[in-house]
């Protein structure tokens, strides 16, 4: 039986965008942005929690407006 024990996993992070406003990032080689764009650790547990069954795409997109409602809420306050 899966353990249904919630969590936290370790992620590797890299910084996708310069260190200010003007910065951009020419000196980062392009393919070395899209190998750890596709290794984004939210996109990768966001799948991984899909194909295991323990939540639906439809959950998702309800947690997500439901999610961006509150903030632009807060925001208005």
């Amino acid at each position: 039986m899966r353990s249904q024990l919630r969590h936290l996993d370790g992620a590797k992070t890299y910084r996708m965008r310069g260190h200010g406003e003007r910065d951009h990032q020419h000196y980062v080689d392009k393919g070395e942005l899209e190998y750890w764009s596709e290794r984004c650790p939210i996109n990768r547990q966001r799948d991984k929690l899909v194909n295991e069954g323990f939540v639906s795409e439809d959950d998702l997109a309800r947690i997500e407006r439901e999610t961006t409602a509150k903030i632009e809420h807060a925001v208005q306050f």
